[in-house]
């Protein structure tokens, strides 16, 4: 059985075998960079030829590219362009073509601005596993803020995980170079698949900022933190089937209803837990008993914080508000994003100045 380390080149779903210097859209963009991958995509940095300039280019599976999905992922990034903002954070597309493979497949191609690495990345660097209060607190706040015109919009984004929270980075000449000083490409190795191809296959690398796990509350603050990957959103409802981790879910939508808005809200106070924490707040029995084991879980937050020792003891009762405003068991009764960015818990989120940051609650 072939070993690939990120995304299967061998399967059925068809992802597009990707080189280096590769010329995509009529030799207009060169591929330089492999930034990331996901079940339905992957993600490589292009210089535009005619513009001069870096991009991100999400190529999606042959499979997904024929779903309706990939449509609607593109026309829902149209329609958030509006909003695409130095305050209002999410991927701004600026073009979209299709490649055709070797077996004559499509994929679809959406040119995006260049971002960073994921929260998710730089909590596994922490031993830990978790991520400090002010370092969530931010996160929150700018997701959160995004989550307000989005969800305005009636659009339901159905993953909101701490891998799609990406930090911005720029997209200058002199700060892609600087990039690839300080992490270089790092060398293909050769992978024979089940179609008995050989396939070149390369590690991701997204750029990072300087941002680490243990940066300090007052230097946090300059970060700007985007909701990306809209692949699983859209507009209304989803149904069960359109989400990924399915912890994260709902009781309602695990029990048959479609995603509302509030299933974003839900699932953002199920990560805030994960960050926090570093453990996801609920296992699988969750999915065979939705109400009863959320009900008795999130009666217990108390009591599992303070065990797992990360988030500071004065903080404790407040995150614990906070945490139960997302996770109402009533979709109906759940905090809305707005609430949440001009709440008090995340206070910290809009302020650089170092001096708004409650030391007593950030003492351990």
């Amino acid at each position: 059985m072939a070993l690939f380390p990120e995304e299967s080149l061998d399967t059925e779903i068809g992802y597009l075998p990707v080189q280096f210097y590769q010329k995509l859209k009529d030799g207009r963009h060169s591929v330089i960079r492999k930034l990331g991958w996901g079940p339905r995509s992957s993600t490589w940095l292009t210089i535009d030829s005619e513009k001069q300039r870096y991009w991100a280019v999400k190529i999606l599976t042959a499979q997904a590219t024929e779903e309706k999905s990939a449509i609607r992922e593109r026309d829902l990034l149209r329609g958030l362009a509006g909003i695409s903002s130095i305050e209002v954070r999410v991927p701004h597309l600026y073009d979209h073509f299709y490649e055709v493979d070797s077996k004559g497949k499509r994929h679809l191609c959406l040119v995006l601005e260049l971002l960073g690495h994921s929260v998710e990345d730089v909590r596994m660097t922490n031993p830990t596993g978790s991520l400090p209060l002010h370092y969530v607190q931010k996160v929150v706040g700018d997701i959160a803020q995004v989550l307000q015109r989005v969800n305005a919009r009636k659009i339901v984004h159905g993953a909101v995980t701490a891998d799609n929270f990406v930090f911005w980075v720029g997209s200058t000449h002199d700060a892609v170079e600087d990039g690839f000083r300080l992490a270089p490409n790092k060398k293909p190795w050769k992978v024979t698949g089940t179609d008995g191809r050989t396939y070149d296959v390369w590690k991701s690398q997204p750029f990072e900022n300087g941002f680490r796990w243990d940066t300090s509350a007052g230097e946090i603050m300059y970060a700007a933190i985007y909701l990306n990957n809209f692949g699983h959103a859209t507009q209304f409802t989803l149904p069960e089937s359109s989400f990924s981790q399915r912890n994260y879910l709902p009781p309602e939508v695990l029990q048959g209803a479609k995603a509302s808005v509030e299933a974003d809200i839900w699932m953002l106070g199920c990560t805030t837990y994960f960050l926090l924490t570093g453990t996801h707040l609920f296992s699988d029995s969750y999915l065979d008993a939705p109400v009863k084991v959320a009900t008795q879980t999130i009666g217990q937050l108390e009591t599992l914080l303070t065990d797992n020792g990360k988030v500071p003891p004065k903080a404790i009762p407040a995150t614990i508000t906070f945490l139960r405003s997302c996770l109402a068991i009533s979709p109906r009764k759940r905090t809305n994003a707005e609430d949440i960015y001009e709440g008090n818990w995340t206070k910290t989120a809009d302020c650089a100045c170092g001096w708004c940051v409650d030391d007593d609650m950030l003492a351990s």
